[in-house]
Order: structure tokens, then sequence, then C-alpha cells
């Protein structure tokens, strides 16, 4: 697992996920600050699985949201979730 994650914790998170339906490109931010960004379909542990520990597995940009949720709370933390569309630039 990355400890660039574990250093974005706060008491209180706040979750963000942007997703362009047009294009099928979705973004994951915790606390304004980019854990994830692709294709719908790179949502899922063996692209870039070293994000969280095995334990929390995920598919689906729904379900990675889901697994840092409660990464977040298995640590004892407040977290919030938050989703909004946006148009992808890349």
């Amino acid at each position: 697992m990355s400890k660039w994650l574990e250093s974005m914790v706060k008491d209180k998170n706040v979750i963000l996920l942007r997703q362009d339906y047009s294009c099928e490109m979705a973004e994951v931010q915790l606390n304004g600050q980019q854990v994830f960004l692709g294709n719908y379909w790179d949502y899922h542990p063996g692209c870039h699985g070293n994000i969280m520990p095995a334990k929390y597995q995920w598919d689906g940009r729904e379900g990675f949201v889901n697994a840092l949720t409660l990464y977040i709370k298995d640590r004892g933390k407040k977290v919030s979730v938050k989703r909004k569309e946006y148009k992808y630039k890349g």
C-alpha cells in the first residue's frame, strides 16, 4: 500500500467522485487530492491495486469509492461522499 494515501486521511474526509459519462472517464479525489483517474474499465485492483491493502477489493468506480470509504472508517475517521459530473479534458 502506498503511504501517500495514509497521509491524505484526516479526522474528517471528503471523497469526490467526478464522472464524465460522454467518454467514460472518472476521477476520485480525497480531500481535494486526486487518488485515481481513469476510464471506467480501469477501476479494479489489477489496475493500481497497490492503492489500498488487499482486503479492500473493488470493482468499478462506485466500488472503489465504497472501498475507500471503508478504508477511512476502519481508521476511526469520518468520511462523506460527493458525486459530480464534469467534462474530462484529456
